[in-house]
């Protein structure tokens, strides 16, 4: 594709009529003013006369988006373009009052099939390639964003690494099935890992999974239960008079509490006789007398008889206690001896039923063990489910990197198979930078990108210290050259840059522009159109001799804008446009 003329249905519009080939230099000039014989510049300036409009324009025609601001201040405008493609001419027309149609060789197309029909003839084979569209192919070549003189691989400023990349892989002939593969192999990936973590954190899911108060991690717990209910309902034996073996122990239990009661209370009573008949106080005549003796009283005959009369009395008190008591103790004896085999009888009986008890379980106790071991069941299930499917979504995600590795090596691979004509390409970038700044590293890699990300390949452009004004615009200039002579796919022949490109670049460097430019489009059909100020050119002027001078920039000046007057401007119309 050949640009060949910019026009429009007003004649107050400069009609831009570009060189067939080779370059073409659209200039805004500032006038100037005779003042006692100086001529020195006016307040006007260089902004605002079209130069950079006219690029739009060109994009305009070529499907960009509608312009409110063109809808509003230039109702009645069309703007026509007409160029070539593969020896067959074509006019494009658009009509400002209906942006969302245009007039192609004369017949009315919406924009939508428009950029279809360009893409058709422009970049074949670029259908099922997500962000690969007409427009944002064209524009690699059609600069009119300020932002796409930033950085050499995008054209605008919310444009993604993957949409950079897609379109430069198009450019520069990559394999675009391995860049869309990683892509969506990558965006599985992550939506896959997203979804398993969600899974695995939503409380909400999880108690549609198993229970409210269940947690997903306690699967061995109720495992290590259903285990335990199996083993007990496989020895569990049912008794049929269960409840009848329940009340005989029962019963037998609380007779036995009774006879050990009692058992203790007569023992008690039986150690209590005993203490007391161990205690016997003693009255001796004779140790009495001599108590009064040591004294010095001695006790008279009639006090001696009624003495050994008290002793008499206190003897025979003695003997009835002791065996009443003896009486007593032996009764004791007797009762306990019966509650102890009363006891053992009991307990016999009472053990026997105990062991029934245990042997055999009631029906309700069977049933009550099955109903539990049916809900352990359903836990189990509901947790391997939960298991399963987050098992599942590592499993994906396990075969995902597999393929993602498989796509690290076919990425290699067409590197390896495509490496003289990337090698081409590199060395095209390397020799043109060097032009520029023949002591500065300057370097074009396109490598197989094999991390965590979107991106299939590295395209690194590279010279030294290119963050600084200047190299950076150099940079851009030396890649976008990449897409007019080297690129793959497209059947673009022209490349049009802004003033921008040369606005924080060094006079020399601004020469050598137009110096690489007029030397590489030499004895080619392509185009390279530059809007540039006249301080611009004129910054230039001694780094070329008089008639190089001539032939590379005068003689390339398709036209001429100026600030004098708003005749002398692109639209010719005093208006303001935003674009």
């Amino acid at each position: 594709m050949n640009l060949l003329k910019l026009s429009s249905n007003k004649t107050s519009f400069k009609t831009i009529e570009f060189n067939s080939s080779g370059l073409s230099i659209i200039l805004g000039k500032r006038t100037v003013q005779e003042e006692e014989g100086n001529q020195t510049p006016n307040r006007n300036t260089y902004n605002g006369v079209g130069k950079t409009l006219s690029n739009y324009l060109v994009s305009y025609c070529l499907g960009s988006d509608s312009n409110e601001s063109f809808e509003e201040k230039l109702k009645g405008w069309i703007f026509k373009l007409e160029f070539e493609i593969g020896g067959v001419n074509y006019i494009s027309e658009r009509n400002v009052d209906e942006q969302e149609h245009i007039l192609f060789n004369g017949t009315k197309l919406d924009l939508t099939t428009y950029r279809v029909r360009l893409q058709e003839l422009l970049f074949p084979k670029i259908e099922g390639f997500k962000y690969l569209t007409f427009r944002s192919l064209v524009t690699r070549f059609l600069k009119t964003r300020r932002e796409a003189y930033n950085n050499y691989l995008s054209t605008f400023s919310r444009e993604k690494p993957y949409q950079q990349l897609i379109n430069a892989g198009y450019l520069f002939g990559l394999d675009l099935e391995l860049i869309q593969k990683k892509l969506e192999l990558r965006s599985e990936y992550l939506d896959t890992s997203k979804r398993r973590k969600k899974l695995k954190d939503d409380e909400v899911f999880k108690r549609a999974m198993t229970d409210e108060e269940i947690d997903p991690d306690s699967k061995l717990e109720f495992v290590y239960e259903r285990n335990n209910l199996v083993e007990e309902l496989k020895e569990f034996k049912i008794a049929e008079n269960y409840q009848e073996l329940e009340e005989k122990y029962n019963e037998s239990k609380k007779e036995l509490i009774g006879l050990r009661n009692l058992k203790f209370i007569l023992e008690r009573n039986i150690d209590q006789i005993n203490e007391t008949l161990s205690i016997q106080p003693d009255l001796d005549i004779d140790e009495i007398s001599g108590l009064y003796e040591e004294i010095g009283v001695s006790l008279p005959e009639t006090k001696l008889r009624q003495l050994d009369e008290v002793v008499y009395f206190y003897d025979r008190l003695k003997k009835n206690r002791n065996s009443r008591l003896f009486e007593k103790k032996k009764d004791l004896v007797d009762e306990l001896e019966s509650i102890k085999k009363a006891i053992g009888r009991i307990n016999s009986i009472h053990d026997s039923n105990f062991q029934m008890l245990n042997e055999y379980g009631a029906l309700e106790e069977f049933m009550a063990l099955n109903s539990r071991l049916n809900e352990v069941n359903k836990t189990i299930e509901k947790l391997e489910s939960f298991d399963n499917l987050i098992a599942s979504y590592k499993a994906k995600e396990a075969e995902i990197k597999k393929s993602m590795l498989e796509q690290d090596g076919l990425a290699e691979s067409f590197l390896e198979i495509n490496k003289e004509r990337l090698d081409d390409l590199k060395l095209f970038f390397i020799t043109l930078a060097k032009s520029f700044y023949p002591n500065k590293k300057c370097n074009l890699n396109i490598s197989n990108n094999t991390g965590n990300n979107q991106t299939r390949f590295n395209i690194e452009a590279h010279i030294e210290s290119d963050n600084s004004d200047g190299i950076n615009e150099v940079l851009i200039f030396c890649f976008d050259l990449i897409y007019l002579f080297k690129g793959e796919n497209h059947n673009l022949d022209f490349l049009f840059h802004d003033s921008r490109i040369l606005s924080d670049i060094d006079p020399i460097q601004r020469s050598i522009i137009f110096k690489e430019i007029s030397k590489n489009l030499d004895k080619t059909n392509k185009q390279y159109i530059i809007s540039a100020n006249e301080d611009q050119l004129n910054s230039i002027k001694e780094f070329f001799n008089p008639d190089e001078y001539e032939s590379i920039i005068e003689d390339n000046v398709i036209l001429e804008l100026k600030d004098d007057s708003v005749d002398s401007k692109l639209l010719g119309v005093n208006v303001e446009v935003d674009y």
